[in-house]
């Protein structure tokens, strides 16, 4: 093996171990950051609403990485691209969970959007697509929904800090901030 270089077999178990640990805090945490900034909205939702809309606006995984396992099968808009040296493909969710070719208002959090979509919409992947989405993508729902419900009623015991949000408007989703617990009224 050439240094520096990792094998895709060990990149892919990696990402997997990296991806899960992640994705409950920043779930949960981004949950929690949305409803806070939009009460009125929040109050209007389901937990479940909630997280799949978080999971639209900040998915805990931005990209998908996929190898190229047939380089024939490419669809023509991407025939260019391909090469004998290509070998896995990126894909952003970021960018299609806020294209406006799969979603009205893609820039605003509207949880109310889950009334009528379903969670299988071919515009929403933030645990990836098809044979090789992520296992976990069960268990990670099904700790989030109940965890979000328990903490909505709680929401004026969290504070927003040092929030360094971007501008309505694309990728608005894309904040720094800090979420703490604070004493009620502070």
């Amino acid at each position: 093996m050439t240094r520096g270089i990792v094998p895709p077999k060990i990149r892919r178990i990696v990402r997997t171990i990296d991806g899960g640990s992640r994705s409950i805090g920043s779930l949960v945490s981004s949950a929690i950051y949305y409803a806070k900034k939009y009460p009125k909205i929040a109050q209007c939702a389901t937990p479940e609403q909630i997280v799949l809309e978080t999971l639209r606006c900040a998915p805990p995984a931005w990209t998908v990485v996929r190898p190229v396992l047939d380089r024939n099968a490419a669809p023509p808009s991407l025939a260019a691209y391909v090469t004998e040296e290509l070998e896995e493909v990126v894909i952003s969710t970021l960018l299609i969970h806020h294209d406006e070719k799969y979603w009205q208002h893609p820039d605003s959090w509207l949880p109310s959007r889950w009334h009528q979509t379903s969670p299988s919409v071919s515009g929403f992947m933030p645990f990836g697509k098809g044979t090789e989405r992520c296992f976990g993508q069960s268990y990670i729902f099904n700790l989030a929904v109940p965890l979000v419900g328990r903490v909505l009623p709680l929401l004026d015991s969290f504070c927003v800090t040092e929030e360094k949000a971007m501008p309505d408007g694309p990728l608005y989703s894309v904040a720094s901030y800090e979420l703490r617990y604070c004493e009620s009224g502070s």
